[in-house]
């Protein structure tokens, strides 16, 4: 993975090792040159970082902050006349809290990754 360089990339991955970030479109560009001319580098930070994302960032453990998250800004945007813009009355996260615990389980595991080391590489 290639992104911005922001604070919470670096929090989440190590850049260099499981995705690698960027400034400018410049450094962009040469940092796309970069990894297809090393392909096993490439290759290497595409499983680290999915190994990574597969074993610690499931969706089970991100679906309650963005829930938070959509709770939060329903709740900051201004009230309309309309019944039917006001009606819900439970917050996403409450919806969430009666769903099963399988239902919040992302289908795929570190160790059967979605996607192979080569489709990831190009």
């Amino acid at each position: 993975m290639l992104s911005y360089r922001q604070p919470v990339i670096e929090e989440i991955w190590r850049p260099g090792i499981e995705c690698d970030t960027f400034a400018h479109e410049q450094k962009l560009l040469e940092k796309i040159r970069y990894y297809l001319a090393h392909d096993q580098q490439r290759t290497d930070i595409a499983v680290a970082g999915q190994r990574r994302t597969l074993s610690e960032h499931p969706c089970s453990h991100r679906l309650p902050a963005i829930l938070a998250m959509a709770d939060d800004i329903r709740a900051a945007r201004p009230r309309h006349t309309d019944r039917r813009a006001t009606s819900r009355k439970t917050p996403v996260t409450e919806c969430s809290r009666s769903l099963p615990p399988e239902s919040l389980q992302c289908t795929s595991t570190a160790s059967e990754p979605r996607s192979t080391p080569s489709q990831i590489a190009g």
